[in-house]
């Protein structure tokens, strides 16, 4: 069972606007706060209130955020990586995008 104490909220809100694309604003105008809240709450300086958990948990359940808060800083490193990776990805010519691809399945078959 998870705990809202246990939850790191920071991580959540940083999940919410990386990999569901939602913004500042968003999450704000739906958890009824001011989009100051959601910055601070994204860099850790404030922890959301009662009142905002309560969207917040609902927006996890939405998006199906993570819920094994213990990989939770696992996760945000792996869609940091996955973002830099695309944006390199996304640099690269057809023939260089093929060559990755079969690079990466290389090294993957290495394990």
């Amino acid at each position: 069972m998870v705990y809202k104490n246990d939850i790191k909220w920071d991580l959540v809100t940083k999940e919410l606007l990386d990999k569901h694309l939602m913004t500042q604003e968003e999450i704000a105008d739906y958890c009824q706060v001011s989009q100051q809240a959601v910055s601070f709450w994204a860099k850790g300086v404030y922890k959301p209130s009662k009142h905002a958990r309560k969207y917040l948990l609902n927006l996890m359940k939405e998006f199906k955020v993570e819920e094994h808060w213990e990989l939770m800083e696992d996760r945000h490193e792996y869609l940091t990586n996955q973002s830099k990776i695309q944006e390199i990805y996304d640099t690269l010519a057809y023939e260089q995008r093929q060559l990755l691809i079969k690079f990466a399945e290389f090294l993957a078959s290495e394990k």
